[in-house]
């Protein structure tokens, strides 16, 4: 009986150390997976669930990506989840996955690397910047030069220097295999530059009304244009107008609509306010389309996030 109790144990130990070896062993940190602030190793994923609004949290992640200058191939979203593709100048993939646990809370996970050489080091380094954004109460207003003075912890004890880039991730990797880099731009990254022209036209126009993410509040640059159309109105009393609102592509496409209605009716109470009559503004909320920026950019999102305010003359 001893003998065979021990032919087992032996075979227990060789099996898990198999999985070792694979790639399948699972690893939890912290003080259980289910906890926020835990971390779960599983299959090259690693797994943190984050006390934040899912929104949020998928706004941190795709800034966390376009702030390490790794190119995203594919973003799919619906009001659960969201994952975001992206591959290394290596070739090597990256995956973030953000899935809605409830109102305040969302479960991520970041996989580095393919089958047989993932890459946790790096995938623990993702995360630790996801952490430090979404502890920062707007995330388009901190400047990458503030970022860079900031230090972070991954979960496994060791400090991460914010001010790494995706050439110091390439550094530190694990990863034995090389890949060819291209340096040709890519289709999206020409388009990008060609909205930017744009948008930079239309910027600084009395009738682009610009909004911070989740937010419908006017700033007083804003405040400065509603100003001068509403001189125009009171010149032209027969003029009527419609203001079209919009969003960027951050989040379910349902809260977008809503949130580009209310930031378009914000702009109506506005002018309302100021004595123009209610019956000559019309209002609309789009939702994310008819972008003026790159949706990959923290940039771009500034721009889609606005009120147009189109003139109808009778």
């Amino acid at each position: 009986m001893m003998k065979r109790n021990i032919l087992k144990l032996i075979f227990l130990l060789f099996f898990l150390s198999s999985l070792s070896f694979y790639g399948c062993a699972v690893a939890v940190l912290g003080i259980g997976a289910a906890g926020a602030g835990a971390y779960a190793y599983i299959n090259g994923k690693l797994t943190k669930t984050y006390e934040s609004e899912y929104s949020d949290t998928v706004h941190a992640s795709s800034y966390t990506i376009n702030k390490l200058k790794i190119p995203i191939t594919e973003i799919v979203a619906d009001e659960l989840t969201t994952e975001i593709k992206a591959n290394r100048p290596n070739g090597a993939p990256v995956v973030i996955e953000v899935v809605r646990i409830d109102d305040y809370h969302t479960q991520v996970s970041v996989r580095t690397g393919s089958l047989g050489v993932w890459d946790k080091r790096v995938s623990a380094q993702i995360h630790g910047y996801i952490s430090q954004n979404l502890s920062q109460d707007t995330i388009d207003e901190k400047s990458s030069e503030n970022l860079a003075q900031d230090e972070i912890q991954n979960p496994f004890g060791e400090v991460v220097e914010s001010e790494i880039t995706e050439e110091d991730l390439e550094d530190r990797s694990v990863q034995e295999t090389t890949y060819t880099e291209s340096t040709s731009k890519s289709e999206d990254q020409i388009q990008a530059e060609k909205l930017s022209k744009s948008a930079e036209i239309a910027k600084e126009s009395i009738f682009m009304i610009f909004f911070k993410q989740n937010s419908n509040d006017l700033s007083e640059k804003a405040v400065e244009k509603l100003d001068q159309v509403f001189e125009s109105l009171i010149r032209n009393p027969n003029t009527e107008i419609a203001l079209n609102g919009y969003s960027d592509s951050v989040g379910a496409a349902s809260y977008n609509e809503m949130i580009s209605e209310i930031r378009a009716n914000a702009v109506k109470s506005y002018l309302i306010g100021k004595g123009i009559e209610p019956f000559r503004i019309k209002t609309f909320g789009h939702g994310s389309k008819n972008f003026l920026g790159s949706n990959k950019s923290v940039e771009g999102r500034q721009l889609n996030r606005r009120v147009e305010i189109e003139i109808i003359n009778p």
